[in-house]
């Protein structure tokens, strides 16, 4: 779908800076799987280019919230989370998987969201999906406790503007 001045695909980037989680607490389901629970920043809406040379927009991200599919994941359990990118070897992302989370792939379920200092930065708190044998929430469980900084991407669909000097919003 093209406008005059819009264009729209699919992005797929790290959005969180450098941030060690906050708050990291082990716990056990009640049939003893164990996994983690910690605060961390998600997503920062800053007067700034990305690595990427994009510049993030909170209000989109905001409506993406909002969006009652994301309040039924919510109130569910939690918006799960994939470890790595939706990009198979040596070809492009379909539109159909970058919409698709693959469960054997889930690292993670973001709990709740939060803003901090206005709209500029939104944090979530996270779950490790249960550590079983080498699963992805194991790996990131144990990033975590070793104090390894993780990062998170927005996997989204969004209206992006070129400009002329090559940046895009």
């Amino acid at each position: 779908m093209i406008h005059r001045d819009v264009e729209f695909w699919a992005t797929m980037e790290a959005t969180s800076g450098d941030v060690k989680p906050e708050d990291i607490q082990v716990a056990k389901t009640a049939t003893g799987l164990q996994y983690i629970r910690f605060t961390t920043c998600l997503q920062a809406f800053v007067e700034e280019y990305n690595r990427n040379k994009r510049k993030w927009k909170s209000g989109f991200i905001k409506t993406m919230i909002q969006a009652e599919i994301v309040q039924e994941l919510l109130r569910a359990g939690g918006v799960p989370g994939e470890a790595g990118h939706p990009v198979p070897d040596g070809s492009q992302p379909t539109l159909e998987r970058i919409c698709t989370i693959d469960p054997l792939k889930v690292s993670h379920y973001v709990k709740s969201f939060e803003w901090r200092n206005g709209d500029k930065y939104l944090y979530g708190v996270v779950e490790t999906a249960a550590a079983i044998g080498d699963a992805p929430g194991t790996r990131l469980m144990a990033q975590v406790l070793q104090g390894i900084t993780v990062a998170f991407s927005a996997r989204t669909i969004v209206p992006q503007k070129k400009m002329p000097d090559g940046t895009t919003v």
